[in-house]
């Protein structure tokens, strides 16, 4: 796994162990800072040594097909793969991307997307189980696209090992819907339904056991369960305001796709 997908991950999402400030270096100099630090060559290291699970995800997310629009069951053990690093917040949205958060240093700075499509070009019925001849693994979709999520998982890995902090939040998401006539639907979803402030709406999955009445949550009635819900949200929204109280765009300025 090349270094430059960890340069061009940490640098977008603004990795703050810099030896000169930020703003007075260029893109190029940044990049090289990040690559030239200790942390980042410990990351690289990781990756050597993590080789042997990087391979079995990856066999084990070939092996689960994926066919146009119908990318369900690897759509559900990649969501359990997320979970494993500890990222929050990790879910399924209603068009079914699965995506998870690494939390930044910077609450309500901005947000960096890194993702990779579930889905293959291969039909359904297509023999996906994998073949190997050496140190070469073969397999219809193995590289479009399931290797770059067994490398989103190898990268979360990599960082936390690491220790590396990013000044903002990263979302690591599989996309469903990037091959032919699914003409990105994942990836469309997934931004058209952003909101302003950089949150996503999801429907609650629990059942509201109390009537409802407006508690002055924008989506109403998806977004009610009951009173006592209601103020413990009010109150972790509360505190995740920066001291100043004010309300920071935090909509995906950088995207990274893992793909082909």
């Amino acid at each position: 796994m090349p270094n430059r997908v960890f340069a061009a991950c940490l640098a977008a999402a603004l990795f703050v162990t810099p030896a000169v400030p930020a703003a007075a270096q260029s893109p190029d100099e940044r990049t090289r800072a990040i690559v030239d630090s200790a942390a980042f060559k410990q990351a690289a290291a990781f990756i050597k040594s993590d080789q042997d699970r990087f391979v079995r995800e990856l066999v084990t997310l070939t092996e689960i097909p994926a066919p146009p629009f119908k990318e369900q069951a690897r759509a559900k053990a990649f969501l359990e793969m997320l979970r494993q690093p500890g990222l929050s917040d990790v879910e399924m949205d209603a068009e079914g991307n699965v995506m998870g958060i690494r939390r930044g240093t910077n609450p309500g700075g901005r947000l960096l997307l890194v993702n990779a499509h579930l889905d293959t070009v291969f039909p359904e019925g297509t023999d996906v189980k994998v073949r190997r001849d050496g140190t070469k693994l073969m397999a219809p979709g193995i590289g479009d696209d399931t290797r770059g999520l067994a490398l989103i998982l190898a990268l979360i890995r990599a960082m936390d090992a690491a220790m590396l902090q990013t000044a903002d939040d990263i979302l690591f998401a599989g996309n469903v819907g990037e091959e032919g006539e699914g003409d990105l639907r994942g990836i469309k979803f997934l931004l058209s339904t952003q909101e302003e402030d950089g949150s996503w709406y999801t429907r609650t999955r629990a059942l509201a056991f109390q009537p409802y009445f407006d508690a002055g949550f924008p989506h109403e009635y998806d977004q009610w369960m009951s009173s006592a819900a209601t103020s413990w949200a009010a109150m972790a929204l509360t505190l995740a305001l920066p001291e100043s109280g004010s309300m920071t765009n935090s909509r995906p300025s950088e995207l990274i796709s893992f793909s082909r």
